[in-house]
């Protein structure tokens, strides 16, 4: 018994065999039976007897068959599409179409081209580059069921040569007659005409002081540029200052050794105008005025060498006026002249008891004698008085607009102020100094508490008794402070060999820095740094503004209610009562707006009365019975502490060595 299967491929145009014989059958036999199952399943087109007798010998020698062909279909023949065949590269339009030129009849340059095409294939003139066919229809096929497979018959229009491209008789050969890329677009092809030959630009800078040389190596078959190339070039852009002949030179022998383009190359440079130079004041006088002591051969800080004067005379020349200059033209690459920019005009304001010299402007001279400063741009004299003796019963309270000096003492009772500074030659006793700069005191400021020092600048003196100090700026001391109450707004520094602070309070905004605080007797004293006694003193005045405007808010609440009362005992309100309580009703909500104000204020510099970042230092030793406080922290010495700086970390006062670092000299 046999058995015979026939399969056939998803596009019929193939059929299989498959099975296997079980019986004594003849060849013929065998044949007839495997082609009678292929006309059971309608293949009639197609059947390879060889393929069959194959399949019939295989069977008889008891192979068993699996999908063995018989039969194929006539498969269809595609069409020869027309058209033009390139035997080298092209590139779409739309590749270069920002590089192609509007007039393709010109040549483009080889360089510009490489924008656009890494390594373009340039077609010589009469170059064979392809061939043109026509194009053949295609024939019907069928399957092994004798279906008809068909094929497209629609014929491609044949490409349409442009520019550069020809055919060449019979043999349809295409032919470039141009030197440059095949160019394509949809079904038209043309050549676009290239210059290979190396090329050269040149860019001027917009101050025209240079000109930049960029070298592009040549294409295929391309000439290389030359020094005449350039030459030309530069001749035709009119650049004719600064040629660097040697640069060009340069330039030619690397492009020509490495093939590589050359970018940005000076090859002409001009000469920049120089400007004028600007008006200058030359100071005659010393106006570089120092708050740092000199530091002796023995390592001391001498504050009594700060320069916080410049004493000057009558007519005395203070300074010259430089004028400015007009400064020297400069040549562009073009060889024009470059104008240029004059010197600025001085900008020095002639204050008090300063003048010109009517016969010379640019000399400036003081009118009277005095102390010479700069403030704000302004040159002035302050007027000295000079005071040969003390300040007592001879001469009274002193007080003058300019600057003071003492010869000798001020004695207690007395008041000397000063617009400007105050130098005493002697000793302070019980008595009131205030100055709107600075005050030396070459002597100490002793007394029985009754004495107080104000300056709107530093304070120098040489040691502190049982009075008070106050300084805009520094205090520094040259030997002890007893007993006293020491408010720096910036630092304090008494810091001298066997000079100390002891009793008394001592404050500074940002720093304190003593040989000895406190004694072996362990006599109660505070130092305090982080506090801004200049703010603390605002705050006291807000607070006193303050409560002033709220008894008197208080004052106009009571006015406001006994009308009232009055308004419900009398029935309604005179006219002339109406008008009181409209202006207690203003004025109290005036007093609550101010008061809102002022509030505000003082928020504010309570924020920044305290500031955590000062600092105590001791060179020597601080001892049991010293407080101290930064910011709004204390901490209370309970020990001797030898040569330590305390200061505030994670909102704790602590301590660490004393270095030298830490010094005013060394910072």
């Amino acid at each position: 018994m046999s058995t015979i299967s026939v399969t056939l491929s998803s596009d019929k145009m193939l059929a299989y065999v498959s099975g296997t014989l079980d019986e004594d059958i003849a060849k013929e036999e065998l044949f007839k039976r495997i082609n009678a199952a292929l006309f059971e399943n309608n293949i009639l087109f197609g059947i390879q007897e060889k393929l069959v007798l194959s399949v019939v010998n295989d069977l008889l020698e008891n192979k068993k068959i699996e999908e063995s062909i018989v039969a194929i279909g006539e498969y269809p023949t595609p069409e020869k599409l027309a058209g033009a065949r390139f035997l080298v590269p092209t590139y779409l339009e739309s590749t270069i179409s920002s590089g192609i030129p509007e007039d393709i009849t010109e040549p483009v340059q080889y360089h510009q081209l490489c924008e656009f095409i890494a390594e373009p294939y340039i077609v010589k003139e009469n170059e064979n580059i392809g061939k043109f066919r026509a194009g053949e229809k295609g024939e019907t096929g069928h399957n092994v069921l004798g279906d008809a497979v068909g094929t497209q018959t629609k014929m491609q229009p044949p490409d349409e040569l442009g520019q550069g491209l020809i055919t060449q008789y019979e043999s349809l050969d295409i032919v470039s007659t141009l030197k440059g890329v095949i160019i394509r677009k949809k079904n038209h092809a043309y050549v676009l005409p290239v210059n290979t030959d190396g090329a050269a630009k040149i860019n001027v800078s917009k101050d025209r002081l240079k000109a930049y040389l960029h070298l592009f190596p040549p294409g295929p078959d391309g000439a290389v540029v030359t020094k005449n190339d350039i030459m030309r070039l530069l001749g035709e852009r009119n650049i004719v200052h600064g040629v660097k002949h040697a640069v060009i030179d340069e330039a030619l022998a690397t492009i020509k050794r490495t093939g590589k383009r050359i970018d940005g190359e000076c090859i002409a440079e001009g000469i920049p105008p120089v400007p004028g130079e600007d008006a200058r004041v030359d100071y005659q006088v010393n106006l570089s005025f120092s708050h740092k002591p000199r530091i002796t051969e023995e390592g001391r800080a001498d504050y009594y060498s700060i320069h916080l004067f410049e004493n000057v005379d009558e007519k005395q020349t203070l300074a010259r006026i430089m004028p400015s200059t007009d400064g020297t033209p400069g040549t562009d690459v073009y060889g024009m002249a470059i104008a240029a920019p004059p010197g600025n005009a001085a900008e020095l304001a002639v204050g008090k008891n300063v003048m010109t010299l009517p016969e010379d402007p640019t000399t400036i001279i003081s009118e009277k004698s005095g102390h010479v400063y700069l403030r704000d741009g302004n040159l002035l004299v302050e007027e000295v008085l000079n005071i040969e003796t003390d300040v007592d019963f001879h001469t009274g309270d002193v007080d003058f607009v300019g600057d003071i000096l003492i010869a000798g003492d001020v004695k207690s009772g007395f008041t000397v102020k000063a617009a400007g500074s105050v130098s005493v030659g002697g000793t302070v006793e019980d008595a009131v100094i205030e100055a709107g700069e600075s005050v030396i005191v070459h002597s100490g400021f002793i007394g029985k508490g009754k004495g107080r020092i104000k300056a709107g600048g530093d304070v120098v003196v040489k040691h502190v008794r049982n009075q008070t100090v106050m300084a805009r700026n520094n205090i520094m001391i040259d030997g002890e402070a007893l007993d006293s109450n020491l408010f720096a707004g910036n630092e304090m520094f008494v810091e001298i060999k066997k000079s100390w602070i002891v009793g008394g309070t001592a404050v500074a905004r940002n720093k304190i820095q003593a040989y000895a605080i406190g004694n072996s007797s362990h006599v109660p004293t505070e130092v305090a740094a982080g506090i801004d006694l200049f703010v603390k003193k605002i705050l006291e005045e807000l607070e006193k503004e303050i409560a002033d405007l709220e008894n008197e808010l208080n004052i106009i609440a009571m006015n406001e209610k006994r009308l009232t009362e009055q308004n419900l005992t009398k029935g309604e309100l005179a006219d002339e009562q109406r008008l009181i309580n409209r202006q207690l009703k203003r004025l109290r909500q005036e007093h609550e707006k101010k008061i809102q104000q002022l509030q505000k204020y003082e928020k504010h510099y309570k924020k920044t009365l305290f500031d955590t970042k000062g600092t105590v230092g001791v060179i020597d030793t601080i001892y049991p019975g010293v407080t101290v406080k930064i910011g709004n922290r204390k901490h209370f010495i309970k020990s001797a502490i030898k040569r330590c700086l305390f200061y505030v970390h994670e909102d704790v006062i602590r301590s660490r060595s004393f270095t030298l670092q830490s010094l005013p000299e060394e910072q």
